[in-house]
C-alpha cells in the first residue's frame, strides 16, 4: 500500500528563496534554472550555511514528487510535480503557481502522459519551467511525447508543441530557457535528436537544428557573450562534447567532439 507521505512532496521556501523573492520585489526575477543567466549565482549577502525553522518564510506540501528548481517571476512562484511510484508510472504531470511570499497556491495545471520509466534517484517532474514576466513554459515528455507548453500567468494554456517521442535511460532532465522572443530547448536523446527554438508568444518554431544522437542529455543550455561579441547558445551532450549555436538561427558555431570518459 503506498503511503501518504510517499505521494507528496514538500516544498520550502527556505533563507535562500526568500532573498530570491526579496530580490524579485526589487525588480530582479529567477526566470529560469540556475538563475537569470545559468550561473546559479545571486548578489544577496548573509545566506545562513546551517538550517533552522526559523530560517523558513513558509512550509507547504504539494501532491507528487518533483526534483525541478522554483522559478520566480514578481509575486509568482512556479514549481512542477508528478505522480507516480517507483520506476514506472508519471502518468499525471503537474505546474503549481504560488504565491512567492506566502506559498499559498494560486492555481495548477496538469497534463496526462503514458507510465514511463525512469532512473530511481529521478522524477517525472524534473524540468525546470522558465518564465519571461507573461507566460511559465514548462516541458514533460514520456516515451511517445515530449511536450512544451507555455501558460499565461492567469493559468491559460497559450500554446503547446510536441516534439515527438522522447527515449533516454533516466527520463526528462533538460530545462527550457528564454532568450530574447525565443523559448529554446534541447531535444539530445537516445533517438533523433535537435535543438528547437520557437516564438515565445505563438509557439512557432524559428529554428530547429539536427544534432548528432547517441545517448540522451540532460544539460540545460545557457547563453554566453565573450568579450562583446555575439551571443552564443552553449549546449552539452555526450555524441558532440561542448557546442555553441548561434541562438538566433540555430547554426552550429563549433564543437568540441566527444570528450573523453574519466578514468575509472
Amino acid at each position: 500500500m503506498t503511503s501518504p507521505r510517499s505521494l507528496r512532496t514538500t516544498i520550502a521556501l527556505a533563507a535562500v528563496l526568500a532573498a530570491a523573492w526579496s530580490a524579485a520585489a526589487a525588480g530582479d526575477n529567477w526566470p529560469r534554472f540556475r538563475g537569470e543567466d545559468g550561473s546559479g549565482v545571486v548578489e544577496q549577502k548573509g545566506l545562513p550555511v546551517t538550517w533552522s525553522a526559523s530560517d523558513y518564510a513558509w512550509n507547504i506540501e504539494l501532491p507528487g514528487v518533483g526534483h525541478a528548481s522554483p522559478v520566480i517571476w514578481d509575486e509568482k512562484l512556479f514549481i512542477t510535480s508528478s505522480l507516480g511510484e517507483g520506476s514506472e508510472g508519471g502518468e499525471i504531470r503537474l505546474l503549481f503557481c504560488l504565491d512567492a511570499a506566502t506559498g499559498k497556491e494560486q492555481w495548477s495545471r496538469s497534463i496526462g502522459t503514458s507510465s514511463t520509466h525512469r532512473h530511481l534517484k529521478n522524477s517525472w517532474a524534473s524540468s525546470t519551467p522558465a518564465v519571461d514576466g507573461e507566460r511559465v513554459y514548462v516541458a514533460f515528455a514520456d516515451e511517445e511525447n515530449f511536450y512544451l507548453s507555455a501558460y499565461d500567468f492567469d493559468g491559460e494554456l497559450v500554446w503547446r508543441r510536441n516534439l515527438g517521442p522522447f527515449q533516454s535511460q533516466h527520463g526528462l532532465g533538460v530545462s527550457p530557457i528564454v532568450f530574447e522572443e525565443l523559448v529554446i530547448i534541447p531535444n539530445d536523446q537516445d533517438g533523433p535528436s535537435s535543438v528547437v527554438a520557437f516564438d515565445r508568444r505563438t509557439g512557432r518554431t524559428v529554428w530547429s537544428t539536427l544534432r548528432v544522437f547517441n545517448t540522451a542529455s540532460y544539460a540545460t543550455p545557457l547563453v554566453i557573450r565573450h568579450e562583446g561579441g555575439p551571443p552564443q547558445l552553449i549546449c552539452s551532450a555526450g555524441s558532440l562534447g561542448i557546442s555553441s549555436l548561434n541562438p538566433h538561427t540555430g547554426r552550429t558555431n563549433w564543437a568540441t567532439g566527444p570528450l573523453p570518459e574519466p578514468s575509472r
